[in-house]
């Protein structure tokens, strides 16, 4: 066990903070020179790109200790002394560094595709800063599916991990689907969109529809002199209806003649004797002559008006007839024109129906493309389906084959925890397949509390480092930030401190913990003693020069 302190001392000021003393930045240091991205890094910082930081690795392969080198912001390291056999010495690039990093740290990682060196380090030097002390079974928790952490897992725990990488597999298959339904949105078909049987009848009918404009295309004859014999129909078809309205107007005029004539009759005398005698007087005989003249002139007008209104009715009657026969003729006429513009158009009549049909073969074409994204979708979901039924019983049927390699996890979890809690919390460590994942559980009894929880983190990452390492599949190596003891009752702070110190002493580990003194006093409390573990110089807040870096920096 090696113990970094940060100290407060009684000189420094009651706003100084141990938390400015760099245990934090050793971390971000270590992550550096083991491959870090040097984007946005902590020591990619304007006021570190003077300086060189250097990490001592003892390798497990013959050739002694090897030293790495990188200038802050640098994306290349540098290797040294550049030893003979070894595939990689001098400058190299991240990417050849992480691949040495990979055969050497984790060898048998090599042939499992879904295992980073780098992830398989954040296990080992967990980071504050990507949230890996949140969950034991994540070393971060950005947006990264379950399926990942699982394979890693599972590689440390000793488990088939290019089996459970299968499990990643399915679920990167699966958000393809994602993607598939993305693509979908930015075809524009309205309410269609996710109705199969909807965008196929669609589908029909717009063929339907094609069809029918491609014949009236075969068909059509552009006729030059379209406009004219357009406007000629226009005008046969207004005077038809003027003809029509003119009709209206004599037919009424024709029936008011009728019933005139039908009314007109010769005004009768012959009931004025019969009148007169009555009343009892007698017309005289010069009285009787005058009526006579007056009743003649009378018959005459009314001839005169009998004779105009027959006159008048042939005069409609042959007005009306000579209007339907023009009417006729107009219509042959039109109906003529008609037939010949019905078989074909102007330009512009075969240029709209040309691009009617452009649109709609635009249409049906969307159609189909999203018909087969539909049916890419739903394959693929009825494949995954399969496939992770399939892994699931693969995966039961392997857990079944290492149970040795399950059961001894499990027991060093329990007695992990037990040396923490003794018998007084119920502890384990369960490992199962699952519908769509590998399910890791460890598990210690009322483990929601941050003390307990972080216990649980402690127990489970020395597992899986002592697992790994008793396999020849991973380093000799593991650390922790000092601030998974924070929070931690003054007994567990303690058991906890001497659990890594006795299973790092017997597994042959190497475990590193940057801690605060205040925490260690804890420890001391309970009869841990830290001081064979302590490192020098020890970091202190007592001034600027006191911290990892020996000076201080916004």
């Amino acid at each position: 066990m090696n113990l970094i302190v940060a100290e407060r001392t009684q000189r420094s000021q009651s706003t100084d903070s141990r938390n400015g003393t760099g245990k934090t930045s050793l971390i971000e240091v270590l992550h550096f020179l083991l491959g870090a991205n040097a984007a946005k890094h902590l020591c990619s910082r304007e006021v570190f790109r003077s300086m060189v930081f250097s990490l001592t690795l003892d390798w497990s392969t013959p050739g002694g200790a090897l030293e790495v080198r990188r200038r802050g912001g640098a994306k290349r390291v540098q290797i040294a002394p550049p030893l003979e056999g070894r595939e990689f010495h001098g400058i190299t690039g991240l990417d050849d560094w992480k691949s040495a990093l990979q055969r050497e740290l984790y060898p048998q990682s090599l042939d499992v595709e879904g295992l980073s060196v780098r992830n398989l380090l954040s296990y080992a030097i967990r980071r504050e800063r990507d949230g890996g002390f949140q969950d034991p079974l994540k070393f971060s928790t950005k947006a990264i599916k379950q399926t990942v952490f699982s394979t890693h897992l599972a590689y440390l725990l000793g488990l088939d991990a290019k089996l459970i990488d299968q499990y990643r597999a399915l679920a990167e298959k699966q958000s393809s689907v994602t993607a598939l339904k993305q693509a979908l949105k930015g075809l524009d078909l309205g309410e269609v969109v996710g109705d199969q049987a909807t965008i196929e009848g669609r589908a029909r009918l717009l063929g339907h529809e094609i069809e029918q404009l491609q014949g009236q295309i075969a068909q059509f004859q552009v006729i030059p002199e379209f406009e004219r014999l357009k406007n000629q129909a226009d005008e046969l078809t207004t005077e038809i209806e003027r003809l029509a309205r003119e009709d209206e107007i004599d037919q009424r005029n024709e029936a008011d003649i009728h019933d005139s004539l039908e009314r007109e009759r010769h005004p009768s005398d012959d009931y004025l004797p019969t009148a007169f005698q009555e009343l009892g007087v007698a017309l005289p005989r010069e009285v009787q002559r005058r009526y006579d003249e007056v009743e003649q002139f009378h018959r005459v007008i009314a001839d005169n008006r009998q004779r105009f209104l027959r006159d008048e009715l042939q005069e409609t009657r042959r007005r009306i007839e000579q209007r339907r026969r023009r009417r006729e003729e107009c219509d042959e006429e039109r109906s003529v024109i008609l037939r010949r513009l019905n078989q074909g158009g102007a330009l512009q009549g075969l240029q709209m129906l040309q691009h009617s049909l452009a649109s709609k073969e635009e249409q049906l074409r969307s159609l189909r493309e999203q018909t087969d994204l539909l049916d890419r979708i739903r394959n693929i979901q009825d494949e995954v389906q399969r496939e992770l039924l399939e892994l699931k019983r693969r995966a039961h049927d392997d857990l079944r084959t290492r149970d040795t390699y399950i059961s001894e996890a499990s027991h060093l979890f329990t007695d992990y925890a037990r040396r923490i809690y003794s018998d007084s919390r119920e502890a384990f460590l369960t490992i199962k397949e699952g519908a769509k994942n590998l399910e890791i559980r460890p598990h210690i009894e009322n483990d929601e509390s941050n003390g307990i929880g972080n216990m649980r983190m402690l127990c489970f990452d020395l597992v899986c480092t002592v697992m790994a390492h008793r396999g020849g599949r991973g380093p000799d190596f593991l650390v922790h930030d000092g601030r998974l003891f924070d929070g931690v009752d003054q007994r567990q702070v303690a058991f906890g401190l001497r659990l890594a110190a006795e299973v790092a002493e017997a597994e042959g580990l190497q475990y590193i913990v940057p801690i605060n003194s205040d925490v260690l006093d804890k420890g001391r409390e309970w009869g841990f003693n830290p001081d064979p573990y302590l490192l020098k110089p020890r970091l202190t807040d007592a001034d600027e020069s006191g911290g990892l870096f020996g000076f201080r920096f916004d």
